[in-house]
């Protein structure tokens, strides 16, 4: 992300005359942290995610968090870590979809999305046979 996402607070700094409010929330000014971290929405939809993953921390933690748990086998790491990317990303589109469209996914239905899609994928690229401790994990997703 790095910056980059044409959030309203972005494209007034550019110089367009918009709206500052979020048009997913229209509570506050739409800015990359409000998006992805402090949106009511966002909030429910990492909270519903970590709770499927069986996991606890707040996601500006997650960089800290990888290093220091012991108990999750790599791939387990890898696919927490995608299901948040994966996130993000559904997150900005919801937030077009909204501008669009002024619908809004429920957030219980865009979670099992991510999860389905991320299983998928892992489960299609992984060459080696899982683990039975991964085969667990993934079947009480």
């Amino acid at each position: 992300m790095h910056k980059c996402l044409p959030t309203r607070d972005r494209l007034i700094r550019m110089g367009f005359s918009i709206d500052p409010v979020c048009p997913t929330c229209c509570q506050a000014p739409e800015t990359r942290s409000h998006l992805i971290y402090e949106r009511a929405y966002a909030i429910k939809c990492f909270k519903l995610l970590h709770s499927r993953l069986h996991i606890r921390f707040r996601v500006q933690d997650l960089v800290h968090w990888f290093s220091t748990v012991r108990r999750l086998t790599k791939l387990q790491k890898r696919f927490i870590s995608a299901c948040h990317v994966a996130l993000i990303y559904w997150l900005w589109r919801i937030r077009n979809e909204a501008r669009m469209n002024a619908v809004v996914r429920r957030s219980e239905v865009l979670v099992l999305q991510v999860l389905h899609d991320i299983k998928a994928r892992v489960l299609a690229l992984n060459n080696a046979p899982l683990l039975p401790r991964d085969q667990a994990w993934f079947q009480n997703l």
